[in-house]
């Protein structure tokens, strides 16, 4: 039985995991929206790629262009296999040393993780994947080293 392409939406493809889980599925003859704060990051991407690739400008943090992103996303291709909340940054340091706004920020981040649940709750024939990392997803704390 032939294989189904997967429709990806990926957050962070500007460089890292991201751009790695963007251009994997591209060379395997999958669709990526791709997210990044600046698309001309993904130039090269579209070019080589064309219609097999949306770019989509984003910055995680603001829920209704999350919202928006999403919505585009499903509307282009019309469903959403793999879900890969990758944009973001880690906060670390003493409990006490994190300022609010950092911590605010990361709560945030983590509540962005829930806004393809409408979407995924109506998932396509082939099935819904999603992915993130767990640093991401539940904080990594340290302790000072003692000796």
């Amino acid at each position: 039985m032939p294989s189904r392409s997967k429709v990806w939406f990926i957050t962070g493809t500007s460089r890292g995991f991201g751009r790695i889980w963007a251009t994997a599925a591209l060379k395997r003859g999958d669709t990526v929206a791709a997210t990044a704060r600046n698309t001309s990051t993904l130039t090269d991407l579209a070019e080589t790629y064309g219609g097999s690739l949306l770019p989509i400008e984003l910055d995680v943090t603001d829920k209704p262009a999350v919202d928006a992103a999403v919505g585009r996303a499903r509307d282009h291709f019309g469903r959403l296999d793999v879900v890969i909340n990758n944009a973001g940054y880690g906060v670390f340091g003493m409990i006490g040393e994190v300022s609010e706004q950092h911590a605010h920020a990361r709560r945030s981040h983590s509540r962005r993780n829930r806004e393809t649940s409408p979407h995924s709750r109506r998932p396509p024939p082939s099935g819904l994947g999603a992915a993130t990392s767990p640093v991401g997803t539940h904080g990594a704390h340290a302790s000072p080293a003692t000796s």
